[in-house]
């Protein structure tokens, strides 16, 4: 994968299998900062559950 800081994307290989883009994507998300105001609804909640059953921390500032 490749995270693009100044553009805030993140780029996870399609030819990988589900369960290795679900483990790269939950790797970010524990290494970076979570700017929840730009997430939609969705995303915020779904990010909020992943907090709460302790599958992701939040990164520290």
């Amino acid at each position: 994968y490749a995270v693009v800081h100044d553009k805030k994307i993140v780029i996870i290989n399609k030819f990988f299998d589900l369960e290795a883009r679900i483990n790269a994507l939950m790797e970010i998300l524990d290494k970076i900062v979570v700017e929840e105001v730009l997430l939609d609804q969705k995303s915020r909640v779904f990010y909020h559950f992943l907090l709460k059953e302790s599958l992701i921390k939040p990164a520290e500032q």
